[in-house]
């Protein structure tokens, strides 16, 4: 699969459980349109990146994910360094990180361009300039915006970024948790941002099945 991430999925929609299934949950129906921009927010280690994975749709989408860019670097490293493994060449986050978000911003801003679409970007837009943008590239684009916003812990998130085996900087998560609630709280009170179609707010726990994009209606 090509570092864009752009795959489609036919006419598979959630399914209920049936009486051969029923322990089986279906996956959270989302309603988009056939141009939307939608983000997944979150504070750094929510598990944004593990509930992409698991995205389905009715209709052609595009996946955008920061984790996308690093590991193409990785495989450009490895290429260029064929002597050395996977686990012993693999290169710490922070000293890339300087390349990996301006080339994926790029990309979230060609395909809100260019592809015809759903355009699923990851991206923690705590702060509140961010946001602005992302709902003025989508108007610009000819699309709407929709964020859906995996709400958990800052002890959840911190867990999950030893998880995954990268860690931000201690004061650069209190900024995101301090932005991640201003913004948790216009959503709670407005269900809505200014310039979003709509706010979805979700836990780890209803999207643990999965989430299922579907056609509005």
């Amino acid at each position: 699969m090509s570092t864009w991430c752009r795959f489609e999925v036919g006419e598979e929609r959630g399914r209920t459980a049936s009486s051969g299934d029923t322990g089986r949950r279906s996956p959270v129906e989302i309603g988009v349109g056939a141009r939307e921009l939608v983000v997944f927010g979150g504070l750094p280690g929510a598990g944004k990146s593990t509930a992409l994975r698991s995205l389905r749709s009715a209709l052609p989408v595009t996946v955008l994910d920061s984790d996308q860019v690093y590991e193409a670097l990785l495989s450009c490293t490895e290429f260029a360094r064929p002597g050395v493994s996977r686990a012993g060449g693999r290169i710490p986050y922070h000293l890339i990180r300087g390349v990996v978000h301006p080339v994926h911003h790029l990309r979230v801003v060609l395909a809100c361009a260019r592809f015809p679409g759903v355009v699923v970007v990851h991206m923690p837009v705590t702060r509140g300039v961010a946001r602005v943008l992302l709902a003025l590239l989508a108007a610009v684009t000819g699309r709407s915006a929709l964020l859906l916003w995996l709400d958990v812990s800052p002890g959840s998130a911190l867990e999950g970024q030893c998880a995954r085996g990268r860690v931000i900087k201690a004061r650069t998560f209190v900024r995101h948790v301090r932005r991640a609630r201003r913004a948790r709280r216009v959503m709670h009170t407005f269900d809505a941002l200014f310039g979003w179609r709509r706010v979805h707010v979700l836990t780890r726990a209803e999207i643990a099945n999965g989430i299922q994009l579907i056609p509005p209606g």
